[in-house]
């Protein structure tokens, strides 16, 4: 159960059946209709068991920037990079998260996927101005991480092994609140009743950005948010399919994971990058016209050492 941390992006496709042959990934929907993906790299693979499965755990609109990737299982430990991984969990630089999973979901199995999931909750949902990994605020509370982390008993890292880094604990915690089994971590207690409604409060309440579409045609869009500051970005490609097409820009601040001035960068190929600098908890809006087909980087990061948050939405309006 390992918590990697990669640049890569996955894609997007149709409904998928409950079995899929190999092929291009395919959108699947839980129990409310919210999309997210399936790419299933093996042929023939039932993916109703990973659908039911996520269904049934307590999530909230984060579950759209999630791919779950069916690999051989022979594979996993090459895929994951960790000669030990049943299953492994990506968080991308444009927000999106990738759970690498085998094609049967055993007990132990959909205890792994529960527990990447919570990985998934920890890498979208803040917690003040603490770095990921760092759980959510009122888990953190019940939790007592304070304390641990003030004793050296949980680190942000894996310094002092598996079991006390701090992503572990709290996915852990996640797949027991879930139903997956007893939490792994054996010098700590399992969570309580009190742990367990903590984080289900956390998710059912997290104040995160949401996008506000422009009225009118559209040719592309797209919106991410995520943590900013300590080396992380929010970032996202950007197609321009035509000439002298409009690129709308827009970041505002997440308060939910910390407040901070922030930096919006805008950069196409054939051109030097455009820069906005923000002042703290500052929105701001840039507006770019590429020449010709292309496709741009749009780039938020926080200024200063401070962790923070930032939402970005860009529209592609038509030439």
């Amino acid at each position: 159960m390992t918590h990697l941390r990669t640049a890569l992006v996955a894609g997007l496709a149709l409904l998928a059946p409950a079995a899929l042959a190999l092929g291009a990934p395919v959108v699947v929907h839980d129990s409310l209709g919210r999309p997210f993906t399936v790419d299933a790299q093996v042929p023939g693979v039932d993916v109703t068991p990973y659908v039911d499965t996520l269904s049934a755990a307590v999530h909230g609109d984060e579950i759209r920037d999630l791919t779950v990737r069916i690999v051989p299982a022979a594979s996993i430990r090459a895929r994951c990079n960790d000669t030990q991984a049943v299953a492994c969990y990506e968080h991308t630089g444009t927000g999106d998260g990738i759970i690498t999973v085998p094609p049967t979901l055993t007990r132990q199995e959909r205890a792994s996927l529960l527990h990447e999931y919570g990985h998934h909750i920890d890498a979208t949902y803040g917690n003040g101005a603490r770095a990921d990994p760092n759980g959510t605020p009122r888990w953190w509370r019940a939790r007592g991480m304070g304390r641990l982390v003030r004793r050296g008993l949980a680190v942000p890292s894996y310094a002092h092994g598996w079991s006390h880094s701090i992503g572990e604990i709290f996915a852990e915690d996640y797949m027991a609140m879930n139903g997956g089994g007893r939490s792994g971590i054996g010098w700590l207690r399992q969570p309580s009743a009190a742990v367990r409604a903590a984080l289900r409060a956390d998710i059912a309440q997290y104040p995160g950005p949401r996008p506000e579409w422009p009225a009118g045609a559209s040719a592309w869009r797209g919106f991410t948010a995520g943590p900013v500051g300590q080396g992380q970005l929010v970032t996202m490609q950007v197609p321009v399919t035509a000439a002298r097409a409009q690129v709308s820009a827009v970041v505002r601040p997440d308060p939910a994971r910390g407040v901070v001035a922030l930096t919006l960068t805008v950069t196409c190929p054939g051109a030097g990058p455009l820069v906005h600098v923000g002042a703290r908890g500052e929105g701001m809006r840039m507006q770019v016209v590429p020449v010709a087909p292309t496709t741009c980087i749009a780039e938020v990061r926080a200024d200063g050492a401070a962790p923070g948050g930032a939402s970005l939405q860009v529209v592609v309006g038509p030439a």
